[in-house]
Formats: C-alpha cells, structure tokens, sequence
C-alpha cells in the first residue's frame, strides 16, 4: 500500500475507473467486497477535487472480506459492462 489505502469503487463507478485506467485490459478480476466489517477503515473522499467521492480502504484487506471474484473481460471495443454476477451481489 505505497498510497496508505486501496483504491475502491461503488458499483455505479466500476465502469467508468475500468474504462479509463483499463480500457481494453483483458486479464482483469472484479473483486466483490463486504465493506460492513471494515466500515471503520473506509473513508468516501474527493481527493482529486473531481466533484466524486469513491471509498477508501485505509487497512488491509482481509481475504473473508472478499465475496466473489469476478472475471472482467472487456467487450470488443475495449470498454467494460458490470457484469450481471456482479449486479447480482449488488442487490442482495
């Protein structure tokens, strides 16, 4: 953790950050995290000055904290869809 926390999106900004730092990355994973156990250590900031507030993990993230990992390919012109197992956790 170089910054002092991992970098986390809500589900309506995973594909916007995948599209613009990923764009037509096909070895991706989307990792489906359970944030209540950890809420303490998450903060929802602004840091770049963006206008957008995406969560901060400032701890380690444990492995049982993970639901599902989600394998992200990109569609034929290089941008991502949320896929439907991951809006599927979403609504749970």
């Amino acid at each position: 953790m170089q910054e002092g926390f991992i970098h986390l999106s809500w589900p309506h900004q995973v594909t916007k950050v995948a599209d613009n730092l990923y764009r037509g990355q096909t070895d991706l994973v989307l990792l489906a995290v359970d944030l209540e156990p950890l809420i303490e250590h998450v903060k929802d900031e602004d840091l770049y000055g963006l206008g957008e507030t995406y969560p901060h993990l400032y701890a380690a993230l444990p492995v049982e904290a993970v639901l599902e990992a989600i394998p992200f390919p990109p569609r034929p012109d290089g941008t991502f869809e949320l896929p439907a197992q991951a809006r599927e956790i979403v609504t749970r």
